[in-house]
């Protein structure tokens, strides 16, 4: 078998996706010891879900790398990190298509709806808002971050313009807001109250976030499909930390918005 694989319990070796020579691939390993499953990113998508372990442990203390047994040539490695806690972790997976989230704090006013869709790699949750007067959001609170932590996800927005929102807070003041919005593109909202550019994103296509947030300096940078977007951004208001997520449409606007991968991760490098 060519290409980047895992070995389960049944010793079959599984195929994750092919890998060109010379390429730098960056690798991403949710493991849940309780199940005894991980999940596999490659370049912050994600390839693979609910792995087996090749054996059943009650921790992971180590890592080794190594070269093939009975191949010759060279593998380079770099940026290894391990996360300390994943205060929040939802690929959506477990759910059943058209169900909603329903440990998520949601917001579902008429003519809007919050549901659980399949595509090409995966489940995601859909925003659908044809309420111009209202807005459509799930919330979720995790334990604050004081610290650095690695806040991602992945989005995607039926149209430009559509005021598509993820917002990050402590308790309901707002530290970062991002937005799909009709005058900055993809942006980010500043201690002023101005909109700063991130990207102007086209409809359709989904693009893989990552924050890098640290909370003891007010600051955050932004990474859009491993790149790195912004940095140095300041706090919209300043806070202690962290606590709340919120995914939402947008107020006064219509369309449709897709989210999947919510993640975040306490203590991690800012690597991309």
């Amino acid at each position: 078998m060519n290409g980047l694989c895992y070995r389960n319990a049944n010793a079959s070796d599984v195929a994750i996706q092919t890998i060109k020579a010379n390429t730098w691939y960056h690798i991403k390993l949710d493991i849940d010891l309780t199940s005894q499953v991980f999940h596999v990113y490659v370049d912050d998508v994600l390839k693979k879900t609910d792995c087996q372990f090749r054996h059943a442990v009650d921790a992971i203390n180590g890592i080794k790398i190594a070269s093939g047994g009975s191949f010759k040539g060279q593998a380079w490695f770099t940026n290894f990190k391990a996360a300390v806690e994943a205060p929040l972790a939802d690929t959506f997976g477990d759910r059943a298509i058209g169900s909603q989230p329903e440990d998520w704090q949601l917001v579902i006013p008429s003519q809007t709806s919050c549901t659980i869709e399949r595509d090409s790699e995966g489940n995601c949750v859909v925003l659908s808002d044809q309420n111009s007067a209202s807005q459509v959001s799930m919330a979720k609170s995790f334990a604050r971050q004081d610290g650095i932590s690695i806040v991602s996800f992945a989005m995607q927005d039926s149209a430009a313009g559509t005021w598509s929102r993820v917002i990050l807070s402590q308790g309901t003041t707002n530290a970062i807001e991002l937005y799909n919005s009709d005058l900055a593109g993809l942006c980010y909202r500043a201690q002023d109250g101005s909109y700063i550019t991130i990207k102007d994103p086209e409809p359709g296509i989904w693009y893989h976030v990552k924050l890098a947030v640290d909370a003891s300096r007010k600051r955050f940078d932004v990474y859009i499909d491993g790149n790195l977007a912004a940095c140095g951004c300041a706090f919209r208001n300043v806070v202690p930390g962290i606590d709340h997520l919120t995914l939402a449409s947008g107020e006064h606007y219509t369309g449709t918005t897709r989210f999947k991968d919510v993640r975040i991760e306490q203590g991690a490098s800012t690597n991309a």
